[in-house]
């Protein structure tokens, strides 16, 4: 998944959800699917959002 893909996953989590806060097992979910992002590298783009971090914005 790309860095975009994943924000748009996230987008939509919270647009379905709309949860005033986070569970513990909803945290959990959005950590394995950050953990799916690629980390692409190249003269031109630079993504280096993977782990429990992103870089940059949505």
């Amino acid at each position: 998944m790309s860095p975009q893909e994943f924000c748009y996953w996230l987008q939509g989590l919270f647009e379905l959800g709309e949860p005033a806060e986070l569970t513990p097992k909803q945290v959990d979910l959005i950590e394995r699917h950050l953990d799916m992002v690629d980390v692409t590298i190249n003269a031109n783009n630079v993504h280096a959002s993977v782990g429990s971090e992103v870089q940059g914005r949505c």
